[in-house]
């Protein structure tokens, strides 16, 4: 066995690493057919007049939500907790990997608060029913203020009739009108355009806002269980046939400004100091000669208000400036 040897300087540094360079897009990669999540950017502002609509999402190895005891104990878990001080749940869809549901909260905090404790619980559903174990939502809840009539009533056509929506693409055909859908709360919902008798509620808390309460009502009326999300609904129909009957006219020009009693007193000519005539302010003055005083008559006969404020009075006397010597200046 040969005796170890020393290594010289040179030999330690034959293997450096070249100096690292800064890359383009840092940071950990997507993982592959990753689908896109909410950024981690601050919500808009929430106020208590405006509902929010929310979406949580499962990830992809949770079995499907729409499993009748999943949606049992759903019920159960969502009948404690849709109500908690200022955060309230107002309307609910379950599909088969996400939840979307129509809330009330104060604040921005409120809002946030409550919507952890529905996600925990429907975690802990999740893991109970199916029994496994790990992470059940995937990633943040998405949120979508409704601040006017027309929005919230999109969002409750939206929501209610979700499933005849997932199932139109899937290539099912759909009946005119169909019962409210099992797995949400459209059998509470009092504003079915059909005669649908209401059952009390139990898992959702009654609105108290408003727009969702009645005031959504104003931008289309009642909703029909024969509409599907995603097409245009009556009111848009309605206002493409009256853009399609109505031709649209021309704009006519502004009638013309009539002359104020301020535009008239401006518009007077100015009288002259001395009995000059009026016509003697729009001609050019001569320079004042030497030992004469420093009068100056402005041209300007129609002036803007801008112009009269600067202008200098006719008539009106300035004696010369005096400037001061560079030795009295310096002179203490």
């Amino acid at each position: 066995m040969e005796d170890p040897q020393q290594l010289s300087i040179d030999q330690c540094f034959v293997h450096r690493r070249a100096p690292s360079r800064r890359r383009k897009k840092p940071g950990r990669k997507p993982a592959p057919r990753a689908r896109a999540r909410v950024r981690h950017r601050e919500r808009v502002p929430v106020r208590k007049e405006h509902p929010v609509h929310v979406t949580l999402r499962m990830r992809r190895d949770v079995p499907s939500l729409r499993n009748p005891r999943w949606l049992r104990a759903f019920r159960e878990t969502l009948a404690r907790g849709c109500e908690r001080g200022d955060f309230r749940v107002a309307h609910y869809s379950v599909q088969r990997d996400h939840v979307h549901m129509i809330v009330e909260a104060a604040d921005k905090k409120a809002l946030a608060s409550g919507m952890k404790s529905i996600g925990s619980r429907i975690a802990l559903a999740v893991n109970r029913v199916f029994r496994r174990k790990g992470r059940v939502l995937d990633g943040r809840f998405h949120s979508v203020v409704l601040a006017t009539p027309r929005q919230v009533r999109n969002a409750l056509r939206y929501v209610l009739l979700n499933d005849r929506k997932h199932r139109r693409q899937q290539g099912e055909l759909l009946s005119g009108s169909e019962a409210p859908d099992s797995a949400s709360s459209g059998r509470f919902f009092e504003g079915w355009k059909e005669r649908i008798k209401a059952i009390p509620k139990t898992e959702v808390a009654r609105p108290r806002s408003w727009l969702l309460a009645n005031g959504w009502q104003r931008g289309g009326g009642p909703i029909s269980l024969s509409e599907i999300p995603g097409q245009p609904g009556p009111t848009a129909r309605l206002t493409s046939a009256r853009s399609a009957t109505h031709e649209r006219r021309p704009r006519e020009p502004p009638p013309p400004s009539r002359p104020t009693a301020r535009r008239a007193r401006l518009a007077r000519p100015t009288p002259q100091a001395g009995g000059a005539s009026p016509s003697s302010a729009t001609t050019d003055s001569a320079p004042p000669a030497s030992g004469s005083k420093n009068i100056w008559i402005i041209k300007t006969a129609t002036p803007t208000t801008m112009q009269q404020s600067a202008m200098l009075k006719v008539g009106q006397t300035y004696p010369p400036i005096r400037r001061k010597s560079r030795k009295s200046m310096t002179s203490p």
